[in-house]
This record gives structure tokens, sequence and C-alpha cells, in this order.
């Protein structure tokens, strides 16, 4: 969604505006370094972890 032209400016919002110790984003392998180049500026620690889905 954060490329998405129509909805991509809420979801940025909605991750660089919100106060928390701990954020966890789930998503599709093409939006990491999307995420990354975002959260590159804030001085924030992006850890990555990819999990395998289970179910169909």
């Amino acid at each position: 969604m954060i490329a998405d032209p129509q909805r991509g400016s809420g979801w940025t919002s909605a991750v660089l505006g919100i106060i928390a110790e701990e954020l966890h984003l789930c998503g599709e392998e093409t939006a990491v370094p999307v995420v990354q180049a975002l959260l590159k500026d804030t001085g924030d620690e992006v850890v990555i972890r990819r999990y395998e889905r289970l179910t169909p």
C-alpha cells in the first residue's frame, strides 16, 4: 500500500507519525526497500524479519 498513489501518503503518515517503542509491519517483499528508504533518515533501527506463511 505504501506505493499506492491513492493510499501511500496516508500509510506513510501513519508510519512516520506513530509514537511507539516498536512497530511491526507485514507486507510484500517489494515493500522492504521502500520502508528502509523511508525510515533511513529517522535514526530509528530497522530490523527485517522474514517469515514463511504456514497456510495457503
